[in-house]
């Protein structure tokens, strides 16, 4: 049975329940916006259709995710659509002992990308390299990143190395997670170039049909522009959620005003 955690799934529950689905509020202050997922499965195809929206008026966004899983071959397809016009198409190969195989590609009106990564995985560890190039770009961006875990801990770190530009400006991400059976705390961590910037968040099962989770990051150690995340989300049946999640950014520099 393989335990070991990839670093970009240290902290998921909490990231995902916060962040997935949701688009980047324009403002700053507080910024309430909700998120309806509803999965449809069988034993060779899932589709995943999610809707999000601000009550101030944006507009709704939303995606598609088809997910084609051929078992005996080890390969499992994925196709994703969304409102801003964007696509991407991955396959994944699993058929090698303790490996993983993925390409992908995606397109936009901007830019059209490529991918490719291979990752390995053992009981208490799992390692991955990545490259991503950009049509028209005569360099490709590459990752690699290490994760760990023993007893109730996981940890981590990764590096993103765009060979273009400066050393510096590629990012060091870590970060390490306690959990159990109902609870996850995550404590996180980058640099660059730009200084360092911290995180932290709390994921919690409230039952089996409710989950909360609390987060805050603060950007290059600047406590004045601290983002804070407070979401919930409700299973309304089988394959449907609802998601709410309050954001407010520049807190502490509001409250210090307050008091000036």
């Amino acid at each position: 049975h393989l335990m070991a955690t990839a670093f970009k799934d240290i902290g998921k529950q909490a990231n995902d329940l916060l962040s997935k689905l949701f688009p980047n509020p324009k403002q700053t202050g507080d910024n309430l916006a909700f998120a309806v997922s509803n999965t449809l499965k069988s034993d060779n195809i899932k589709v995943v259709t999610n809707a999000s929206k601000h009550p101030n008026g944006d507009d709704v966004s939303g995606n598609a995710e088809v997910t084609f899983d051929i078992k005996e071959h080890d390969l499992a397809v994925k196709a994703k659509f969304d409102t801003a016009q964007e696509f991407e198409f991955s396959a994944e190969y699993s058929g090698l002992a303790d490996t993983t195989v993925e390409v992908g590609t995606s397109f936009s009106e901007e830019k059209v990308e490529g991918s490719l990564g291979i990752g390995y995985e053992n009981e208490n560890l799992n390692f991955g390299l990545d490259t991503t190039f950009e049509v028209g770009n005569s360099l490709p961006t590459f990752g690699v990143n290490l994760a760990g875990v023993y007893d109730n801990i996981k940890g981590g770190i990764a590096a993103d190395i765009d060979p273009s530009g400066e050393f510096a400006e590629s990012p060091i991400k870590g970060a390490v997670s306690y959990f159990d059976d109902l609870n996850t705390f995550t404590l996180s961590g980058s640099s660059n170039d730009k200084g360092i910037s911290g995180g932290l968040s709390f994921f919690h099962k409230y039952s089996d049909d409710v989950n909360v989770a609390l987060s805050a990051t603060v950007p290059g150690l600047d406590f004045n522009k601290t983002v804070v995340n407070l979401g919930t989300q409700y299973q309304l049946s089988e394959g449907s959620t609802l998601k709410f999640r309050i954001q407010n950014t520049g807190a502490a520099e509001k409250l210090r005003g307050a008091f000036a």
